[in-house]
């Protein structure tokens, strides 16, 4: 595990909150990750009560720009106080379901190899799932 990665309640280790990092779904919203993205887009229910509670655009680049979304109280307190906190009222279950047990719940398979483009011999980071 990286240095400075936190795992939280449940065993969850979440690359947003530790990493920064943030997916950009063809819908044109701002999510945490790509496996909300694919609650939205399955029509699972965990990004439901989240958007009753905030509106259907709080995450969206349309109605808002990056900073502003990342501004949001959800991205910036909400969203850790409800991956800890299981009966907080906007607790997601995918969270633990994809990113739990310290990780090794995650369907992402990380491997390196040497890329085959003779003018670029980086090593090209894969990631599978």
């Amino acid at each position: 595990m990286a240095k400075g990665w936190k795992v939280r309640n449940y065993g969850i280790i979440c690359k947003h909150l530790d990493a920064g990092e943030f997916f950009f779904g063809a819908d044109h919203k701002v999510y945490p990750c790509c496996y909300l993205y694919d609650d939205e887009v399955s029509g699972a229910m965990d990004m439901g009560p989240i958007k009753k509670k905030y509106g259907e655009n709080f995450n969206s680049l349309e109605h808002h720009s990056i900073k502003e979304i990342l501004k949001h109280e959800w991205f910036n307190g909400v969203l850790e106080k409800s991956i800890d906190d299981k009966n907080h009222e906007l607790h997601c279950t995918r969270c633990w379901y994809s990113c739990g047990d310290k990780g090794s719940r995650s369907t992402q398979k990380k491997y390196k190899e040497k890329s085959t483009n003779p003018y670029n011999q980086l090593e090209v980071e894969h990631v599978e799932g």
